[in-house]
């Protein structure tokens, strides 16, 4: 009878340290919910640690958020750079989402329709 209490008393504080063993590892992994997104990143814009962010798109602005990580843009706002194009079409458009004239000719990509860009005119006209 003593040997079995000592067991179980054994296995009770085994199982009790474990227990933030398995926390530590979760957290000091990287990336928690194995969603190829870093949990530093998703702490950082206020995502979820839990549940996988990789395929939500929170700003709507056509990336998804692991292209979003991968792009290096704001999750959280569908115009990082704030140039008149949402960052999903930036990158359909092989312009940069986090540069606001991605060819630095002094027109902002969402008013530029020179090689690269779809929209605008370069001299504010409609022709």
């Amino acid at each position: 009878m003593r040997k079995i209490k000592t067991l179980i008393g054994v296995g009770a504080v085994l199982a009790v340290a474990a227990v933030p063993a398995v926390a530590a590892t979760k957290s000091s992994s990287g990336d928690g919910n194995r969603d190829r997104i870093p949990d530093k990143w998703e702490r950082h814009f206020h995502l979820s640690l839990d549940v996988n962010q990789a395929k939500r798109d929170q700003d709507r602005d056509g990336l998804r958020n692991l292209s979003e990580f991968n792009h290096k843009t704001n999750p959280r706002k569908a115009d990082t750079d704030r140039d008149g194009l949402k960052d999903g079409r930036e990158v359909r458009d092989d312009t940069n989402p986090r540069d606001d004239d991605t060819d630095d000719d002094g027109v902002l990509d969402g008013d530029d329709d020179s090689p690269g860009h779809d929209v605008g005119d370069d001299h504010g006209g409609d022709d």
